[in-house]
């Protein structure tokens, strides 16, 4: 009896509780407490709304990079400069088709850097057609800038020298006229090498926002060397290293002259009258004027004049086209001839 009191006295072991019974199919997604919380876990309920934020996430990442995919694209597409297929093709058609030769060397770098230089590549038929006035027939036009007006400038290439004779593709001279203001043909650089080479070492020198184009271009075709900080220093390298540039030799006689040194100046000229005067009459003309100007015997300076008109002279006896003066206005024309008249008159004979 005491065991069987002792038994019914001890506590009952205690029991695993019991699992509550899961409702099923629809019956559990309706499942509520009384409190109006769903049946479900809130981590499992959070999970359909982390999933739906996270696909949107993703939808909106996604679309960003769209969009900045596409922003650099459009991006890539302004800042590359690449001329049109087409255009390209058309001048490149003209040239084996119709002219009958290779084209020159780094041609479309050439164009890439009259694009970014604020020039239309022509390509169209109508292109050309629509140049007008009085283009020169040496002159085989690739770009233009401005409206087409009176003051429209076509950049070109030079096929052959002034005095008639055949260049070869690579030999090509850059010019421009403005065909329909004057018959004159501006020298840029003596062929598309040289220019491509000028371009890149004066966009360079300066780094401005508008130069970035024109380094970006010809960083795969040329290596930049010149590294001074002085304007005048790069002038004086780009004839020494690159070649003969009409502008170049100018400016520098012009600086010299403005800082008080004429003989320089001077001296710079008639260098640039040796280097382009066989064929040119622009130097002759350039000299001339510095003769009769910087040294007419005035300001302690010695009387050069007679010089200055025999130059000028030149510009008329010598077989020079006339179209390569450079400048064929009324005054600069009746100033040289006036000059060379005047060589007449001091020994009683006239030759123009």
């Amino acid at each position: 009896m005491e065991g069987m009191e002792f038994m019914a006295a001890a506590p009952a072991a205690p029991s695993a509780p019991s699992m509550p019974s899961i409702p099923s199919g629809a019956a559990r997604m309706r499942a509520t407490t009384s409190a109006g919380h769903s049946w479900l876990p809130a981590p499992v309920l959070a999970l359909p709304v982390l999933a739906c934020r996270g696909l949107r996430a993703r939808s909106r990442l996604v679309e960003r990079r769209s969009r900045c995919t596409l922003q650099a694209a459009a991006v890539e597409v302004e800042t590359a400069f690449e001329v049109s297929p087409g255009k390209v093709k058309a001048l490149q058609s003209l040239l084996k088709d119709v002219l009958e030769v290779k084209p020159p060397q780094k041609l479309e770098t050439f164009l890439q850097v009259l694009q970014a230089s604020g020039y239309t590549i022509l390509g169209e038929e109508n292109d050309w057609r629509e140049i007008g006035g009085d283009l020169h027939p040496f002159l085989l036009p690739i770009a233009t800038k401005g409206d087409f007006d009176d003051d429209l400038e076509v950049l070109g290439l030079l096929i052959r020298t002034p005095n008639g004779k055949q260049l070869r593709p690579d030999e090509w001279q850059v010019v421009t006229q403005q065909p329909r203001k004057t018959k004159v043909v501006k020298l840029i650089a003596l062929d598309i090498s040289r220019f491509i080479v000028k371009q890149a070492e004066e966009a360079t020198f300066r780094s401005e926002k508008q130069d970035l184009p024109i380094i970006e271009i010809t960083r795969d075709v040329y290596d930049v060397r010149f590294k001074g900080e002085d304007r005048n220093a790069l002038d004086k390298w780009l004839l020494l290293e690159v070649g003969a540039f009409p502008d170049v030799y100018k400016n520098l006689a012009l600086e010299h002259i403005s800082n008080g040194d004429a003989m320089t100046g001077l001296v710079i000229a008639d260098t640039m009258r040796e280097t382009f005067g066989y064929t040119w009459a622009f130097p002759h003309a350039f000299v001339s004027e510095l003769l009769n100007t910087h040294f007419n015997g005035k300001k302690e300076m010695e009387n050069r004049t007679i010089e200055g008109n025999h130059v000028a002279q030149q510009c008329f006896t010598s077989g020079y086209p006339l179209w390569t003066l450079e400048d064929d206005t009324e005054e600069t024309l009746n100033g040289l001839l006036g000059a060379a008249q005047r060589i007449g008159t001091q020994f009683g004979c006239c030759y123009v």
